[in-house]
């Protein structure tokens, strides 16, 4: 059993290392900052750009590949028959008992749910040294429960909100063994909260945690108002989708260079309606005042948040069984840096920003509401300082690092000691 005073903590996501969400590159970091022993899972085999973090760090040190295709699956198979055929019998044992209760309590299918069980059981044995396993998102959090349970660990799931329209939806089956099967539910807002109980979760298991802030990482750098023929400059930073509200943030814009404003607005990500975007600038004859970025490097995103004067979060929705906000992360990114937020009043992003405080907010789906936004501040140069020094304050103060890191190193220890005791053998019989 791994030493209880260093747990170690297999985490699995989706996406690492990514640009886009730098956040689990600071929840590594805070893992080891707290005396865990890490191992990472992730599907992402090609990354990108990333923080330079990951490499300062050697983070990607603590990958390990968990070959889950069926070929190799049926090769592991035949290799424990003839040289561990006594591990082989007892994966088959349990195997069977759990796929037994999850199909009579989940309605899961029996023979599939059997045979991934089975692999989850054979795969890497680096596994049977995890004292807990933390899944974010939703994707990988089935066979991560899989996991779990063939090596009785405890299963800990981060629920980032619903996933963003266009892809596939968790089915309802495995949605309804994962809240049966896991041991805790982190969330970031009380609005995800209520979204993960609207899906099955019970409340007892979920745990508010907002997602932490390296504040080492953005310097505060306060900007005064921009004179009159000075440039504006906007930011926005996000996938690019429709749900994001970029339509009505670019039709604030085309409203503020009517009104005679001065700005540059400039927008950050890749997703799938980025031609649907260029098509709106065109038509609403914004291509001299609007410029699209693709990933790039933290070094040159930190600039863009310290050379912009207010960012703007115009995103969607706000209903249970949709996808929303749930926390936006890079509100409080703006905010550490010195940027002013305009958000839409939606999902979990009031309980993130103070309205008239630190942030302004405005109704969704109106570009009037943002463009009015940006022209009361542009006519209130005196509010800049204390709207940019409550805002890094709001973030020294609920969502440093430090703070959640604490507080996320507390949970895992704890779910590690009170979990796994049985091994499906000793590892002295894998070696």
């Amino acid at each position: 059993m791994a030493d209880m005073h260093k747990p170690v903590v297999l985490v699995v996501t989706s996406r690492f290392p990514s640009i886009n969400q730098s956040w689990i590159d600071t929840y590594l970091e805070q893992l080891l900052n707290h005396s865990f022993d890490i191992r990472i899972y992730s599907s992402n085999k090609n990354p990108k750009a990333y923080h330079p973090k990951v490499d300062r760090l050697a983070l990607r040190r603590f990958v390990i590949d968990l070959d889950l295709k069926a070929s190799s699956f049926l090769r592991a198979l035949v290799k424990t028959a003839l040289l561990h055929p006594g591990m082989l019998f007892h994966a088959c044992i349990k195997a069977g008992k759990i796929s037994k209760r999850l199909v009579k309590q989940y309605r899961l299918t029996r023979g599939l749910t059997f045979l991934k069980l089975m692999r989850s059981g054979l795969i890497d044995r680096d596994l049977d040294r995890a004292d807990a396993i933390h899944a974010h998102g939703e994707l990988l959090a089935f066979q991560a429960m899989l996991w779990a349970l063939m090596r009785d660990i405890p299963f800990v799931l981060t629920f980032h909100g619903l996933l963003p329209g266009g892809m596939p939806p968790l089915p309802g089956d495995k949605r309804s063994a994962i809240n049966g099967e896991v041991s805790r539910v982190l969330v970031n807002t009380r609005f995800a909260m209520h979204q993960a109980a609207n899906l099955g979760c019970p409340k007892a298991k979920i745990s508010i945690l907002p997602q932490g802030l390296p504040l080492e990482d953005f310097v505060f750098a306060p900007r005064s108002c921009p004179g009159e023929k000075e440039v504006l400059h906007l930011l926005s930073i996000g996938r690019i989708d429709r749900d994001k509200g970029y339509g009505y943030s670019l039709i604030a814009a085309a409203r503020l260079v009517k009104a005679g404003v001065n700005l540059q607005f400039h927008i950050v990500g890749e997703g799938p309606d980025k031609h649907w975007i260029q098509g709106i600038i065109d038509k609403l004859e914004l291509s001299g005042h609007v410029t699209l970025y693709e990933a790039m490097s933290f070094d040159k995103l930190s600039g863009m948040y310290h050379q912009a004067h207010l960012f703007i979060l115009a995103s969607l929705g706000g209903q249970y069984n949709k996808w929303t906000e749930t926390q936006g992360v890079v509100l409080q990114e703006a905010q550490a840096s010195g940027c002013i937020p305009i958000a839409t009043r939606v999902g979990g992003i009031p309980e993130c920003v103070n309205h008239g405080q630190d942030a302004m907010l405005v109704s969704e789906k109106s570009s009037r509401a943002i463009s009015e936004a940006v022209l009361y501040l542009l006519a209130h140069p005196e509010q800049w300082r204390f709207y940019q020094e409550n805002g890094r304050k709001n973030v020294e103060q609920n969502f440093s690092a430090e703070v959640i890191g604490a507080r996320m190193a507390e949970i895992l220890r704890e779910e590690a000691q009170s979990g796994r005791k049985v091994r499906l053998q000793p590892d002295s019989e894998y070696k």
